[in-house]
């Protein structure tokens, strides 16, 4: 199944060069003009290759060559008979340049006589709603290396191309939102369209097969081969004339095993998947956690748990006291604000509340006399005002929080220093001092935060082990000082740490200049120290482990004592890569675990209702019933029928919704709940709640960072949180996890589908096609379905198609897209969500939607959306033609592959929470679909893609009452589809205007912060 592109003939015509993966990675290749004997002459891992081309002598091979995946591409020349080729740019200057100051060069020529090498350049790779320009082309004087910018294209100068008789200067650019190729005659620098338009080009893609396809003069120098328009042309260099050149291709294309399976929804109690903050009591018998947005205490053998506060406050992050008898913990509401607590370990007293001025607290940890209580404290309000609370690697700090101390005899807390990104503070045996992770690392400092000392950074890095990813911000000191434990990339690490003074040293874990011991395999959420520091901990899921020290250390002289006898290896004198090797495996350690179970009734509603009267489509293939009814009991749908035609119990509620419409709840397959509060979770998730006021009644965030949106979506499965049903794949599958074999992807995808109990996975870019491939297997072999994406790649989105992945998000960077790819996408069966509302390769839908609507002063968003956040994404958005948006012409690609028989999911991206769905719909249907059939994409084929049509997607007896009652027809417009009256999740129904509660019982939502009076200046 190898990915073979971007041929080019050999002058003598004898050979192609071309690139492939066919070993697992992508690395150019040569053969014989006829695909015989086919040598690699690159042997990277990681790196890309991009348009190789020969030189005129056929000689060497000039091609760019990707350092980092969203930054530089360098030009190199290989040798066709061997070597590791020669450098020619560099896309950096200093070690840690930024992607976005790396310069990229592709599209490189040299011309007839040698003297000169033209390329297309660039500072950056990636940039959303792009301006231009962006590429000009340059030429390099190989004779001095004198580069010399020859162009001054508004839309850019990309991908030139020489004639063989050197009088010829063709390229591509863009103009009035379309492609086109330009002819410049080099004598005396006059030039003229070529070709306008043609397909568009990937100047705001990744362009990894380069911005244009390839294309090539005849030999005489006479004309251009191109294509476009899904066909060859052949295009006269003086006159424009342009004749196609007929060509079919019989493929058979063979397809990796579809990692798709099917589930079904969860019922009977809500049994947590998290077990947040785990901490071991002073003794080690006990731990205490937070679950389901309560403190528990559970015995470290059985797991089993007691619950120790009967507060309808939401608890979180417990602190044992040095003699075991109290606990700490802080809660938090959008109300009243956060307080901290103290209540005795065997919940045999009422809590205790320290604090009385309203803030946020959070990160409490005792001192070891026992009198005071340290905490990070910030105001409520700016809190509520942080739009994000985590961003890729990192929670970001509150905006002036400050490190507190709050005495436990009830004396005013006393605010000792500014946190300036202070997490995980702790106190050693023997020491005064606070230790914390921050921005540089492991530190200490006085309580005062005076006297910084660094101890250790501990580094992160990607596959290529060239680009410095960051620092872990969980590192866990041991009680004596002399070793931590630090979270890094999902696994936990035990290390050494010697004191050295000054900078902080760094370590990375995979080739430690210190000893460093992996414990586990599957992953871990949290970790720490025992109080006497006898044993490690962690937390996966609701899981505990606990590791002896004294076993990990008797592992680490184990590992010692092979290396050292170990054979000398004449490649590895120094037993270097061996030390590392050993440091990469698992301990294979035999860690104590038991399962923190704690559950809670699952919220179902007694009961029957009928919806009676309304328009129905039932999205039961394509049947719509004029008048009908639907009637639920509990959670299911009972029956739907034509007006009058159920058996309704006589205990029934009767709504009449006559002249409204009832259409399945949409279902958000790439959602991003980014919003969302993290570690001190919010019972008032308005992210949630918006979503489920305009209708969305499930969704699938596809790449959450932190593991607390599986305890959101409990909470919402227990009634505790209002909101759609919350499905996640959790953290997503980097490509810092850097898969050696099957086994460790098997590992990793274990961690989701045994401790988070989800079969919905990201895979982003884990790095080489081998390495993808393990992730699909992998997740065959465990039921998973992982969802991916081409990281606005359109070879990458072909060949993860191909792998058999369940999903593709996000749209292709290239379009208009053909039969070809449109047969493989549906045939394959793998779901395209193309977020239209993002766009990748042009200006992204939500702008355009912006633009066009009122939508920041509609009262109905301005109830659901955080005003700080409506500011941000509306009052300064940037204006654009509509000739220039490109996401009807996306959506026109995703007709096709629906129309022949594949499978389109629907995805918001949490572009404007909640609203964002109704603009995807309406962008389908901007490109050409039906409002019927964007509604199928909006629902049954949304659960289809994440394996839950049985229970969700259509309005079916025995499917779950997920609905929405519209007030106007979408059928009729599409536009209607926002007109939410009711809505209903479980059976439980809401008004789609203020989410008040009006079936089974009648209850109104409390005003969210803003909505208070005095938060927001008076509107005039």
């Amino acid at each position: 199944m190898a990915f073979d592109a971007q041929p080019r003939y050999s002058p003598d015509g004898k050979h192609i060069v071309f690139v492939s993966d066919r070993d697992g990675a992508d690395n150019v290749w040569i053969a014989d003009a006829d695909g015989t004997h086919a040598r690699v002459i690159t042997k990277e891992r990681h790196n890309g290759w991009v348009s190789p081309e020969w030189t005129p002598d056929g000689r060497y091979i000039l091609v760019s060559k990707t350092s980092d995946v969203f930054g530089g591409r360098e030009l190199w020349m290989l040798d066709a008979l061997g070597g590791s080729g020669v450098q020619i740019t560099k896309a950096s200057t200093a070690p840690k340049t930024p992607s976005g100051e790396q310069s990229n060069v592709s599209g490189a020529v040299e011309s007839p006589d040698g003297r000169y090498i033209y390329y297309s350049r660039r500072k950056g790779l990636l940039g959303y709603n792009a301006t231009f320009p962006m590429w000009q082309i340059v030429r390099r004087d190989t004779t001095n290396g004198i580069e010399d910018v020859v162009t001054n294209e508004y839309g850019s100068a990309i991908r030139p191309r020489i004639s063989p008789d050197g009088k010829w200067l063709v390229y591509g650019t863009r103009w009035n939102a379309k492609s086109g190729l330009r002819a410049r005659e080099l004598s005396t620098g006059a030039e003229h369209w070529l070709a306008y338009p043609i397909d568009r080009d990937e100047q705001e893609g990744l362009g990894t097969r380069d911005q244009l396809p390839g294309y090539a003069f005849t030999p005489d120098s006479s004309a251009v081969l191109v294509s476009y328009g899904g066909h060859l042309h052949h295009v006269d260099v003086l006159t424009g004339k342009e004749t196609a050149i007929p060509f079919t291709a019989e493929v058979n294309q063979q397809l990796g095993p579809l990692s798709h399976s099917e589930h079904r929804v969860e019922t009977g109690p809500v049994v947590a998947r998290i077990a947040s903050d785990a901490r071991l009591s002073p003794d080690g018998k006990q731990v205490a956690f937070s679950a389901l947005g309560s403190i528990f205490v559970a015995d470290v053998n059985t797991g089993k748990p007691h619950r120790l506060t009967q507060s309808q406050d939401a608890e979180f992050e417990p602190a044992w006291s040095a003699d075991g008898r109290t606990l700490a913990y802080v809660t938090w509401d959008a109300e009243s604000g956060g307080a901290l607590w103290t209540i005795p370990s065997d919940g045999s007293a009422a809590p205790h509340k320290l604090t009385q001025i309203p803030g946020f607290f959070e990160q409490p940890v005792w001192s070891l006399d026992g009198k005071n209580i340290y905490a990070i404290r910030s105001s409520m309000e700016a809190r509520e005002r942080r739009r994000v609370e985590y961003q890729f690697a990192a929670a970001a700090p509150v905006p002036g929080s400050d490190f507190v101390r709050i005495p436990v005899d009830g004396s005013a807390y006393e605010t000792l220093a500014p946190a300036r990104g202070m997490s995980r503070p702790q106190f050693i045996n023997g020491s005064d001092r606070v230790f914390y992770n921050g921005p540089q690392g492991l530190v200490s400092s006085r309580l005062d935060g005076t006297d910084v000392q660094e101890l250790v950074a501990v580094k992160t890095r990607d596959i290529q082990g060239q680009k410095e990813m960051g620092t872990s911000h969980v590192v866990v000191i041991s009680p004596d000082g002399t070793r931590a434990v630090a979270l890094v990339n999902h696994q936990a690490w035990l290390l050494d740490l010697p004191r050295v003074g000054g900078s902080a040293f760094e370590l990375d874990p995979g080739k430690p200049s210190l000893t460093a011991k992996r414990l586990n395999v599957e992953g871990v959420d949290d970790l720490g120290w025992s109080p006497d520091g006898s044993q490690i901990y962690w937390t996966t899921g609701a899981t505990l482990f606990r590791l002896p020290l004294a076993t990990v250390l008797q592992a680490e002289l184990a590992d010692a004592e092979k290396t050292t006898a170990a054979p000398k290896d004449a490649k590895d004198p120094n037993g270097k890569k061996a030390a590392e090797d050993a440091a990469k495996k698992p301990a294979g350690l035999d860690a104590a675990h038991v399962r923190l179970v704690v559950e809670e009734p699952r919220a179902v509603p007694t009961g029957s209702i009928l919806l009676s009267g309304a328009k129905i489509i039932t999205m039961k293939g394509d049947q719509v019933l004029p008048t009908g009814d639907v009637l639920v009991t509990g959670d299911r749908i009972i029956a739907v029928g034509p007006k009058g035609s159920l058996k309704v119990p006589t205990d029934a509620k009767v709504m009449d919704v006559t002249g409204k419409t009832i259409i399945p709840g949409l279902i958000d397959i790439h959602a991003h709940w980014t919003q969302m509060r993290r570690s001190v979770l919010e019972m008032e998730a308005w992210p949630l709640e918006a979503n489920l006021a305009y209708g969305v009644t499930a969704g699938r965030d596809p790449q959450t960072f932190t593991v607390d949106i599986f305890a959101y979506q409990d909470l919402a499965d227990t009634g505790r949180v209002v909101g759609p049903r919350a499905f996640s794949t959790g953290p997503g599958i980097f490509l810092e996890n850097n898969f050696q074999s099957l086994k460790d992807a098997e590992d990793t995808v274990r961690r989701y589908t045994d401790y988070y109990r989800t079969h919905l996975l990201k895979s982003y870019m884990v790095g080489n096609r081998g390495q993808r491939q393990w992730m699909v297997e992998a997740s065959k072999e465990l039921g998973a379905m992982p969802t991916t994406e081409g990281g606005i790649d359109t070879r990458l989105d072909l060949t993860q198609i191909i792998d058999g992945f369940s999903g593709n998000e996000h749209n292709y960077p290239q379009m208009p897209i053909y039969k070809d790819i449109v047969q493989l996408q549906a045939q394959a069966g793998t779901t395209y969500t193309p977020t239209l509302v993002v766009s990748y390769g042009g200006p992204n839908g939500t702008q355009y939607f912006v633009e066009h609507t009122n939508v920041h002063d509609d009262p109905k968003v301005q109830r659901f959306i955080d005003p700080y956040v409506l500011a941000h994404d509306t009052e300064r958005s940037q204006w654009t033609l509509d000739s220039e948006y490109i996401f009807p012409q996306q959506a026109g690609d995703a007709a096709k592959i629906l129309r022949a028989g594949g499978n389109v999911g629907l995805g918001g991206h949490g572009m404007m929470q909640g609203l964002q769905c109704h603009w995807e719909l309406w962008s389908f249907v901007m490109g050409g679909m039906s409002p019927l059939e964007a509604l199928s994409i909006g629902t049954i084929q949304s659960a289809k893609a994440i394996g839950l049509d049985k229970d969700l997607g259509s309005l079916e007896q025995g499917k779950l009452a997920d609905l929405v009652v519209l007030d106007r027809d979408p059928l009729a417009d599409i536009h209607n589809s926002d007109s939410v009256h009711y809505v209903m999740r479980g059976g439980f129904l809401y008004k789609g205007e203020n989410l008040d509660e009006v079936w089974p019982a009648e209850h109104k939502q409390p005003l969210r912060w803003w909505e208070k009076e005095g938060v927001l200046p008076p509107t005039r």
